[in-house]
């Protein structure tokens, strides 16, 4: 990767890769609730809430490799890609492990711990149903996770595109054969989606290691050649765990937030699950363009450029909130033909228009909201990230107690914890940001 500008164009080539990735990837959460929704009534409700219990264990991985991407683009800024090989290697000695390790403890504890926070036994069941064979992905996402950081840090995503669509297919024509047993497989209901999602990230993985090797970047980059350094794991672990923490911190709140929704009823529950998705769809240009800010703005740092920073994330900042704007647009004027996608209940359709529109306004706050959080992160370091993003579940949990101790609350005014959270990310970056002269 050569150093880079910040540039209009420099944006978009790396962030729509990204974003083609990113909507792939988020076709998996989709089809997951589809298929349920077009399944069972318990296991529709059960997606959502189970879905968020392996997002948590996701984000152990990607919270940790975000902070890796942002080292290895500060490598490429600084042309030292033998750090680039060194980091690399090490991650990998790291996530292995700790993949393995979580699952085990994940298989062991999954039955006390959605005991512990859900009431319905038919949902705690299929949702352990579904962790049973989901829990087999864990080792490839957490792997996978190494290799996203690895191309996106060095401004290469075009192969991430490539291999999280492979993903999405599979999962698709997967959960068709195991959920409703075609072509001769018995009928596995939600069980069948958790076992197509797994396979579908192991070929995802595959895609990726084969990449690395047909484009030469273990050569270019000496990979695979460093033996574990105390020291190095040490620094990338302390540069890291915030991240970690951030990431694992914002998804509990999210589950919490679904086991209140659970008492509301299924309805209000599975409707919740929709919009969810709904939210991970229209995020994809925000998420993309969030780490095409840590990969660009780290790549500044790393060559001193720190004047050009601001500048940079207000051209981030003007793609993000227009590309979720038009997406928003079109789904309150769509939401009924999308809603018919995920579930034929038409009792839900009746109810979702002003819980979408609570959604809209929340998904334009967060758009603004990544960009700057993300260029935070990468100036100045991950430690304020942990602290902003604690701030800020504190208040949104005040405020999901408070609400839900409201008599008769409606779904759309529990989903205003969205701007709460959000509005807070924002706030504290931006004061951060100007503190540190970032912004002048």
């Amino acid at each position: 990767m050569s150093r880079l500008k910040g540039t209009y164009k420099e944006i978009i080539d790396i962030a729509l890769p990204l974003m083609l990735g990113n909507m792939a990837w988020a076709l998996i959460g989709i089809t997951d609730q589809a298929f349920m929704g077009h399944f069972g009534k318990t296991e529709e409700a059960a997606i959502g809430p189970v879905s968020i219990f392996y997002s948590i264990l996701f984000m152990v991985g990607f919270g940790y490799t975000r902070g890796i991407q942002i080292m290895i683009a500060r490598s490429c800024g600084e042309g030292d890609k033998k750090q680039v090989g060194k980091i690399f290697d090490n991650t990998l000695y790291v996530v292995a492990i700790t993949s393995i390790v979580l699952s085990v403890l994940i298989f062991l504890v999954k039955g006390f711990f959605l005991n512990l926070l859900l009431h319905d036994k038919n949902i705690i069941q299929a949702c352990q149903d579904f962790l049973d064979y989901r829990i087999w992905g864990v080792p490839a996402s957490f792997v996978s996770c190494l290799f996203i950081a690895f191309y996106s840090g060095i401004g290469k995503t075009k192969l991430l595109s490539f291999s999280v669509a492979m993903m999405a297919i599979v999962n698709i024509a997967l959960n068709y054969v195991f959920v409703f047993g075609k072509f001769g497989f018995p009928e596995m209901g939600i069980k069948g989606s958790g076992l197509a999602s797994s396979i579908a990230e192991w070929v995802s993985l595959v895609i990726l290691i084969s990449g690395l090797f047909i484009r030469k970047y273990h050569h270019e980059f000496h990979l695979f050649h460093s033996k574990l350094e105390a020291k190095l794991v040490y620094v990338m672990t302390k540069k890291s765990t915030p991240l970690v923490l951030q990431s694992l911190i914002a998804n509990a709140g999210w589950f919490v937030f679904f086991t209140f929704v659970e008492k509301l009823g299924q309805n209000q529950l599975a409707l919740s699950n929709i919009l969810r998705q709904i939210i991970m769809w229209i995020g994809i240009p925000i998420w993309a363009l969030g780490s095409v800010t840590n990969t660009v703005v780290s790549n500044l740092t790393g060559q001193k450029r720190l004047d050009e920073v601001y500048p940079t994330l207000k051209r981030i900042n003007w793609i993000s909130f227009g590309a979720t704007f038009i997406q928003c647009a079109l789904l309150i004027i769509l939401h009924i033909p999308i809603l018919q996608i995920f579930t034929a209940d038409t009792v839900i359709y009746e109810t979702a228009l002003y819980p979408i529109l609570v959604v809209c306004v929340a998904l334009l706050i967060m758009s603004i909201s990544n960009t700057f959080f993300n260029g935070l992160v990468s100036t100045s370091g991950t430690r304020y990230a942990l602290y902003i993003e604690g701030l800020s579940m504190v208040l949104y949990m005040f405020y999901v107690y408070f609400l839900f101790h409201i008599p008769n609350l409606t779904l759309s005014l529990a989903w205003t914890t969205e701007w709460i959270y959000w509005s807070v990310i924002l706030l504290a970056a931006l004061w951060k940001l100007k503190q540190t002269k970032i912004i002048q």
